[in-house]
C-alpha cells in the first residue's frame, strides 16, 4: 500500500504471522529498508513493537513496549 507522505517508506505491506503477530514490511523505491513487529501478549494486555531497518544508511532498532491500564 502506498505509505503516508510523513514516512520515511515509499510503500508498506502487512503479513500476519500468527493470531497475535502482524509484521509491517517498508519499502523505499522498491528497496525493503524497515520491518515492523506488532507482538501482542497473549492475555491482550501488552504489545511489543519492534522496529528494524535503516535510516540515511544507519542501521536503526527500536523496542516500544504498551501495557493497557485499566
Amino acid at each position: 500500500y502506498p505509505a503516508d507522505a510523513q514516512m520515511p517508506v515509499s510503500t508498506v505491506a502487512f503479513k500476519r504471522v500468527d493470531a497475535n503477530t502482524v509484521d509491517r514490511i517498508g519499502k523505499y523505491r522498491g528497496e525493503q529498508i524497515e520491518t515492523v513487529r506488532y507482538a501482542l501478549s497473549p492475555d491482550g494486555k501488552t504489545l511489543t513493537v519492534t522496529q528494524k531497518g535503516t535510516l540515511n544508511g544507519a542501521d536503526v532498532t527500536s523496542v516500544q513496549v504498551f501495557v493497557r491500564q485499566q
